[in-house]
């Protein structure tokens, strides 16, 4: 019985270092998040390549593979996009208001403040709306940076920009218990 428990500790204790043993001969490397403005996308054998312009003002170019899955949701005719990502093994199912779509990229131009992504689904051309702001999520595989996914990164409101605003009182509700004495 004590050989079993100890080859099962032992086991236990190897199971990490073989998962990363496995991460680390398939290059994959940890994801970085980088946010910027989008500058333009083209299409070239088979791999489109990103153009961002970072925060630090220098302009980045990232490659994906050209068969791409679009995770959007549909609002008044309009596809607006959450994520564009390389399509892997396994695609993700669609969920409540979250569509998926499969296909090939073919064009993204920039108007305005969003970005129109042309994607190939079922043989007809369907656009997607990212915004011009951009957060991308890059690995490091074989000495070039590869975009995984690509997200509308937003420009919501950060902590510290309603500091100056008056608080509004809340109302005490009918029925709200008494406070203790």
């Amino acid at each position: 019985m004590r050989t079993f428990w100890l080859a099962a500790l032992v086991a236990l204790l190897a199971m990490p270092a073989l998962a990363r043993e496995k991460g680390e001969k398939k290059g994959g490397g940890k994801a970085e998040t980088v946010t910027g403005q989008f500058v333009s996308a083209a299409l070239e054998g088979g791999q489109i390549t990103w153009k961002v312009t970072a925060e630090d003002g220098a302009e980045k170019a990232y490659t994906m593979a050209c068969e791409v899955v679009v995770m959007y949701s549909e609002r008044n005719g309009v596809n607006r996009a959450m994520g564009i990502g390389a399509k892997g093994k396994k695609v993700p199912e669609a969920k409540g208001n979250r569509l998926v779509a499969t296909g090939t990229f073919v064009s993204a131009t920039a108007e305005g403040n969003k970005v129109n992504v042309a994607v190939t689904v079922d043989g007809a051309e369907k656009t997607f709306v990212l915004g011009t702001k951009l957060s991308v999520q890059v690995r490091e595989r074989k000495g070039q940076a590869v975009a995984t996914r690509i997200m509308s990164a937003g420009g919501g409101k950060k902590k510290g920009d309603d500091a100056d605003k008056p608080k509004k009182d809340k109302r005490k509700k009918k029925g709200d218990a008494p406070p203790n004495i």
